[in-house]
């Protein structure tokens, strides 16, 4: 049993983890529990963390500066990878073949592991600033939501409405 506040019940579940792979998934200091995905369960924990994060702007800015932060770090990661490989590479295609003995010799399948290491970095980087986008887009559609809930409440003038018998 995890006891939390309703309110704030939302930020025990890994939203992302949810929403791409529709499994259920919670947040612990140690790590994380996963559930099998049953069906009947889905669409009230879909409609608990819905709730949740409408009504909770400070946690909605905390997602939204890790998926910022997620997008700048895949492109600065393949901007290093791809720069440091493709610096290899132009050294490489116009340095003559080193001698017998020498260190880069030695050093060749180290090199190679590394210019692995470059090009996975290069083309992985964009897949992270993938995944940034795709969790901002998450929740700008929250943020919509949101803003045509309060339009529904606005009145005509673009005041909110009194209801009920004003004495």
């Amino acid at each position: 049993m995890i006891e939390t506040a309703v309110d704030l019940a939302h930020r025990c579940f890994n939203e992302f983890e949810f929403y791409e792979e529709e499994k259920i998934c919670f947040r612990l200091g140690q790590g994380e529990i996963r559930f099998q995905t049953r069906l009947d369960v889905l669409y009230d924990v879909k409609v608990l963390i819905s709730n949740g994060l409408k009504h909770d702007h400070e946690y909605r800015g905390y997602l939204r500066r890790g998926a910022c932060r997620l997008i700048l770090v895949g492109f600065v990661v393949s901007a290093i990878g791809a720069l440091l490989f493709g610096l290899y590479c132009w050294w490489a295609s116009w340095a003559p073949d080193p001698p017998e003995g020498h260190w880069l010799r030695t050093a060749g399948p180290f090199i190679r592991k590394g210019m692995f290491l470059l090009l996975a970095m290069a083309i992985g980087g964009p897949l992270v600033s993938l995944s940034g986008f795709s969790q901002l887009r998450r929740i700008k559609k929250i943020d919509r939501e949101i803003a045509v809930a309060m339009k529904k409440k606005d009145g005509p003038n673009g005041d909110r409405s009194i209801s009920g018998d004003v004495r």
